[in-house]
């Protein structure tokens, strides 16, 4: 590790400090609302409790439950008029001697008995997508018991597929999977530790979108910029770019490959350009067959990359050339993020505007300089005794903090003394 990103690790540690509140920030922007997931989980409790009462044999004791980024707590506004996509699981217990038609046709002849969803209703190839008028959809995929659930961790499944009658999947496990490792904590010199919390039912609740590690922010931030860099003028790649759920398994495999190495980190920058950069180490290529797989590393059967080893249209090598494109793009991001810092204020929010969109890095710089207006008049800048570093927030390491005068934090360039904000919250709420 530390071959690339030869800029970005260079700076100072007040100056990655400054560069990870901002990214930090952006994220907070992006996440759901508390009143999205309010309306949310409203929504999809009360389709479960529809499938729940149905009286088809198949759909007998229903349990519908969270998958992908909502359950994660990686979810991220989407760009434009995008909606966020809410992916539910419908477990059938009762259905696993019927075909993939039986399950599907089950499901939408319950949906469209409801006067509520008859007219919300629309198919996709593994189930049904119920539109809201708002900004967000929910995606049922309706599922039955894989003949292996006895022996893997979560819950083995099988789920419809447009190409398959069946597809192996196990959403909970690699849940549980993800849930464990954004456990982990990466050895640091400055330390603060978080808990997770699992909530339990018949309709899982939402988990607590509010509980932040570095896991969860790390996949979001790449996340983000997938998406503008997808969204970026005359990117021929942009229909291929990484899907979400790969980004999410190699940045966990490099995580806890981090976390349990050696390597002490003085900045938690340090630790997202480390994930960054191991993150192509996790595709693994069978050099028989040239087959190309990660995995879902709670159902080895189910390869996220799947799609990659595709002829068809050349289809596969495209997405593999977008993954390359875009994380290369990902590099030269933070290296160019870092050489902005000391052009100036405006070329540096210039750049992060780019990089991960313009409402919700203006709504950063305002908070941003809005704190730094703030502790500069109440005299609440301190520097680390022995560091040099300025703060307005608490200090998780043991050096005390001297008062610092009230005009010496915010200049028009980014100095060595234009620092962070507030002290290591990548860490989250």
């Amino acid at each position: 590790m530390g071959y690339k990103f030869q800029s970005s690790r260079q700076l100072s540690e007040q100056k990655k400090d400054f560069l990870l509140n901002s990214l930090n920030t952006i994220c907070e922007e992006l996440d759901l609302t508390q009143t999205q997931l309010e309306r949310i989980e409203t929504a999809y409790t009360s389709v479960g409790k529809l499938l729940a009462s149905s009286e088809q044999a198949l759909l007998k004791d229903a349990k519908i439950y969270v998958q992908g980024s909502v359950r994660l707590r990686t979810a991220v506004k989407p760009i434009g008029s995008d909606e966020f996509d809410v992916d539910l699981i419908c477990h059938l217990p009762y259905a696993n001697n019927c075909s993939r038609n039986e399950m599907l046709t089950a499901v939408k002849k319950c949906l469209d008995g409801s006067d509520t969803y008859k007219r919300m209703v629309y198919p996709l190839a593994r189930g049904f997508r119920i539109n809201y008028a708002g900004d967000y959809h929910l995606d049922i995929t309706p599922a039955r018991d894989h003949e292996l659930k006895s022996h893997l961790e979560g819950h083995a499944i099988w789920v419809p597929d447009k190409r398959e009658e069946w597809k192996e999947s196990n959403a909970i496990g690699m849940a549980e999977w993800f849930d464990s490792i954004s456990k982990l904590t990466p050895k640091r010199q400055t330390l603060r530790l978080l808990t997770d919390v699992e909530n339990k039912g018949s309709v899982e609740q939402l988990p607590n979108q509010g509980l932040k590690t570095p896991l969860n922010r790390i996949v979001q931030i790449l996340k983000r910029h997938r998406d503008e860099w997808a969204n970026s003028d005359g990117n021929k790649l942009s229909e291929y770019k990484p899907i979400s759920v790969l980004i999410t398994t190699l940045v966990s495999h490099a995580y806890k490959d981090i976390s349990e190495s050696s390597s002490i980190y003085r900045n938690d920058l340090d630790i997202l350009l480390d994930v960054i950069e191991l993150m192509p180490q996790y595709i693994l290529t069978d050099y028989i067959t040239g087959e190309i797989t990660v995995n879902n590393p709670s159902m080895q059967k189910e390869n996220f990359a799947e799609k990659w080893n595709r002829s068809q249209n050349n289809e596969g090598h495209k997405l593999r050339q977008a993954f390359n494109s875009w994380h290369q793009n990902a590099i030269n991001t933070f290296d160019d993020l870092a050489i902005q810092q000391g052009q100036g204020i405006d070329n540096f929010f210039n750049s992060l505007e780019q990089y991960f969109g313009k409402t919700p890095v203006i709504a950063t710089r305002s908070k941003l300089l809005n704190e730094v207006g703030k502790a500069r008049s109440s005299g609440e800048l301190f520097t680390q005794s022995g560091t040099g570093l300025l703060s307005t927030g608490i200090s998780f390491n043991a050096s005390p903090a001297i008062a610092t005068p009230k005009n010496t934090f915010f200049g028009n360039v980014l100095s060595e003394r234009s620092v962070t904000i507030k002290n290591n919250t990548f860490f989250g709420k």
